[in-house]
């Protein structure tokens, strides 16, 4: 993106542990570890993505999934709607195999409105026989996608598309489709590059707002742009968006040359109407009879102009309306457009500006804006320019204090002002944005400035809620009730960001299992739930822990040795050892918070990062946090997890391996191969190994699952040999029901040592629809198995080293869990900035397409955002794929420290 900057539904954004960060790209944000890692190993992929169509449109398959080196392509549809697949006008919805020449000229066509298809394609390397067999038999991974007939014509398939569009007006979105369409067809190969063509994301405005499209897309890079491509896809509910082209109507002209395009102009339409803007940027010659020859096209790159009323901040350096100085927003949006004037160029270098993220807070809740807006840097900043605005969906308030004195008219202050400038937050149930940037320059002798460098404009929202964010406590400077909630949940934050590490100073580590579900009165290890690995360089002394209440009268509490220790906050290591959270009353959710403590060479303290988390009395305990359960009526979940534990390996010590296909969709009854679902990497018949399986029943009462061996029920069982595992079928429950299935896998040395796996969960939904993830698993004997089942089954058979390579250009679907979920699903934890460093954070906005701040691209998805679409699905939230895990170190694989703008 082009601007970091944003408003109304803004951006979401997470923090990854370093140990399983994603590469650097250039939505990160901060430094850090740029190593990957496998996040977890699913053995059959997760459906791909999905893109929006209209009943009856028509795709080419071909376009969809590519064109691997393949002997034949396998393909199969399902869903409802009567989508179709057509091959030179004949219907083979029926047919699955495809030779190459054939599988050019396939088309999926969409169902009826409202429906929803799923394509699954294979690719097959083989010899194939005069008979019509195949040898030397190798298929890809296949790979799903989903067609959603909702109407309009997602960006993602435009190129596929091969149904004309209407012609002017009877098709809203025909330029639109054609220019993605031409991008598509002149994409850069070879030796080519086209223009690199960014954009300032999706943007909010008011009703007759005028933007300069040269500011929302923007071009960079050696290859310059001979000619701008632009379209228009309104909203056929609230038409009104227009392009003028010095004063013009020029909405249905596509070609615009460099010159005009710094003049194009959008015009926004009525309020709650909303327009996709589309632009290409174009490399080539133009001969004098207007053709051009070695055209090279940007991918075609579209954002949303949501008309709201109220105008995002990303959408300010491209705004041509007169701001009237009488407007709330007229300081705020002014800082917003001088920022982009006075960008870096050339030598010229602006101070490094940073946020705490969005934040809650009290009301009259007083914070200190350098430490909300921190800089960094070579560069120091001359001036700092602040301006506030209040959400006016709710009540205003928030205000600038100086000293005492109320500044919030004023948006310019000195570096010792900016010292001491506070952010006073308005009354309950209200919404303020901040917004810094941070000026570099030479005094002119006149109280002025030359050679001006801004940072880019840094956005913080603070909501007034009634309850204080972890990133509050060191910008806090309300004194805090002795008496109050939170008063030592703030004391220890605000206290370790003071005893951040500094120079050589190296901060203890602590891992932690993130948020989690109990029952009422659960209690739990605090040792088991934060830890300092021990890899750590340094060694802790003590720790520090604090109690955060949301129900005052839950009954939640800490207790040492069967005595209550609420109030406390520091514990020896040995005290922490014995130290317990017990769970509140049914419905209610306690936060906890844990730094780490230690003392350098010199005798000074030095504290981790404060770490939070939440616990929720739902009645289910959920896997990550089982290890640390104490006293709690026993059951084969938690006696596998804790016991896995216990067994995790140390030192050198290898554990058993265990990957899973994750949560999964069957029908009523299906049987699946637990050695499939739960792979072990072919160690299931080494000597000594077991396998530990638990199935819990369905809290919704919608009827259970079972465990089979050799047809016989075993569902009481929780020890098998692995040889017994090989032949270990579980079985679904009815329709609407769901099961968890839990395993860890165990290996005892010659030595009589044990290691174990960490005890993995995924869930089984009965809904009627099997997930292509478990598919090769299943061993219902079906004999009317689709087509799109035994493609994907076959695929697993014949999976081997040498197998082709198959992927889509539609990219990865939304998350099942919304950003604003994600920060409370489990697994999920929070943590201040004091060692910032430790893990990158990457900007996921690409894949909340609704998002101010975020933009549609057509053309294959990163493998960045591929990745982090798996990583989001890891949370749960029912979506295909996820998976929970106990054990230290793998609860990386579903803890994401998030900050979530809600």
């Amino acid at each position: 993106m082009s601007s970091a900057i944003s408003g109304g539904s803004a951006a979401f954004y997470t923090s990854i542990p370093s140990g399983y960060a994603a590469a650097p790209s250039s939505a990160t944000t901060t430094g850090g570890s740029g190593t990957r890692a496998d996040i977890v190993d699913i053995r059959v992929p997760l459906p791909s993505g999905a893109f929006t169509a209209r009943a009856g449109d028509s795709y080419s398959v071909r376009e969809l999934f590519g064109s691997p080196d393949a002997a034949l392509m396998r393909v199969a549809l399902r869903g409802d709607g009567d989508g179709r697949l057509v091959l030179r006008g004949v219907d083979v919805t029926g047919r699955t195999d495809f030779d190459p020449l054939d599988y050019n000229e396939l088309q999926y066509v969409a169902g009826a409105e409202g429906s929803a298809q799923e394509l699954v394609a294979v690719a097959r390397k083989g010899t194939r026989q005069a008979d019509g067999s195949w040898t030397g038999i190798a298929d890809s991974d296949p790979v799903q996608i989903t067609a959603l007939v909702t109407g309009t014509r997602s960006l993602q398939a435009a190129a596929a598309l091969r149904t004309e569009p209407g012609a002017g007006d009877a098709d809203a979105d025909a330029d639109f489709v054609a220019l993605a369409q031409d991008a598509a067809v002149f994409a850069a190969f070879g030796s080519r590059t086209a223009p690199a063509l960014s954009s300032s994301g999706n943007i909010t405005l008011k009703e007759g707002d005028t933007v300069a499209l040269h500011d929302l897309f923007t071009t960079s890079g050696k290859t310059e742009a001979a000619l701008y491509r632009v379209a228009l896809r309104t909203d056929a509910s609230a038409p009104g968006g227009k392009l003028l082209l010095n004063g013009e109507d020029v909405s249905r002209r596509i070609d615009f040359t460099p010159e005009e395009f710094i003049n194009l102009q959008f015009v926004a339409g009525p309020r709650g109407s909303a327009q996709d803007i589309l632009v290409v940027a174009r490399a080539g010659t133009r001969a004098e009879d207007g053709r051009w020859t070695s055209i090279v096209d940007s991918p075609a790159t579209a954002i949303t102009a949501a008309v709201t009323g109220l105008r995002s901040a990303n959408a300010a350096p491209a705004l041509r309306t007169a701001v009237d100085p009488a407007d709330d927003d007229a300081d705020f949006l002014k800082l917003a457009q001088d920022a982009a004037i006075f960008a870096p160029l050339g030598s010229r270098t602006a101070p490094g500006l940073s946020t705490a993220g969005d934040i809650t807070v009290k009301a009259g809740d007083s914070l200190s804006l350098r430490d909300l807006f921190p800089t960094s840097g070579t560069k120091e900043a001359a001036l700092f320019r602040v301006a506030l605005r209040d959400d006016p969906e709710g009540p205003a308030g928030g205000r600038l204090l100086l000293n005492g004195e109320d500044v919030t008219g004023r948006t310019e202050f000195s570096p010792i002002e900016f010292l001491a400038l506070q952010y006073v937050a308005g009354p309950e149930g209200g919404a303020q944005d901040i917004l810094v940037v941070a000026r570099a320059g030479t005094e002119d002798g006149a109280g002025g400035l030359t050679g001006i460098a801004d940072s880019r404009p840094a956005l913080i929202r603070a909501e007034v809620t009634g309850q204080r964010s972890l990133n509050t406590a060191e910008a806090l400077r309300t004194p805090i009730d002795p008496a109050a909630s939170d008063a030592d949940f703030m004391k220890l934050a605000s206290e370790a960001a003071l005893y951040t590490p500094m120079g050589r100073q190296v901060a203890p580590g602590l891992t932690t299992a993130g948020n989690f579900t109990a029952a009422e009165g659960d209690a739990y290890a605090l040792r088991d739930l934060f830890t300092s690995p021990y890899s750590a360089s340094v060694e802790v002394s003590g720790y520090r822990v604090a109690l955060r209440a949301e129900d005052a009268a839950s009954g939640a509490r800490l207790l040492l040795d069967g005595e209550d220790v609420t109030r406390r906050v520091d514990f020896t290591v040995e005290e922490f050892r014995s130290l317990q959270f017990v769970a509140g009353a049914l419905g209610s959710a306690q936060d906890l918070l844990v730094v780490a403590r230690s003392k350098d060479s010199a005798g000074m303290t030095v504290d981790s990062r404060a770490v939070q988390i939440t616990a929720r009395s739902t009645g289910e305990r959920s896997v990550n946090a089982l290890p640390a359960l104490r006293g709690a009526p026993e059951d084969a979940f938690a006696r596998i997890a804790q016991d896995a534990a216990v067994y995790a390996p140390l030192g050198s010590q290898a554990a058993p391996r265990l990957s899973a296909a994750g949560d999964f969709t069957a029908k009523a009854g299906d049987l699946f191969s637990m050695n499939t679902l739960f792979g072990g990497g072919g160690a299931v018949f080494e000597e000594g190994m077991t396998y530990r399986v638990a199935v819990r029943r369905d809290p919704g009462g919608g009827g259970d699952g079972k465990l089979l061996l050799n047809g016989v029920d075993v569902t009481g069982r929780s020890e098998f040999t692995g040889e017994e595992f090989a032949a270990l079928i579980f079985m679904a429950g009815p329709e609407g029901s769901a099961q968890d299935v839990m395993v860890s896998a165990r290996r005892t040395g010659t030595d009589g040592r044990i290691t174990e796996s960490p005890a993995t969960e995924i869930t089984a939904r009965a809904t009627g629809t099997r997930s292509i993830n478990a598919l090769s698993a299943l061993r219902t004997e079906d004999a009317m198995e689709s087509g799109f089942e035994r493609i994907v089954r076959d695929a697993a058979i014949y999976d081997s080293a040498s197998s082709p390579k198959l992927s889509s250009a539609v990219g990865p679907a939304s998350p099942s869990l919304s950003a604003q979920a994600l920060v409370a699903a489990v697994g999920a934890y929070r943590a201040s900035t004091g060692t910032a460093s430790a893990a990158n954070t990457l900007d996921l906005t690409s894949l909340f397409a609704g998002t101010v701040g975020s933009s549609q691209t057509a053309g294959a998805a990163s493998p960045e955002m591929q990745e982090l679409a798996s990583l989001i699905a890891l949370l749960g939230g029912g979506a295909l794929g996820g998976v929970r895990t106990t054990g230290l170190d793998p609860a990386k694989l579903t803890a994401l420290a998030l900050n979530a703008r809600a």
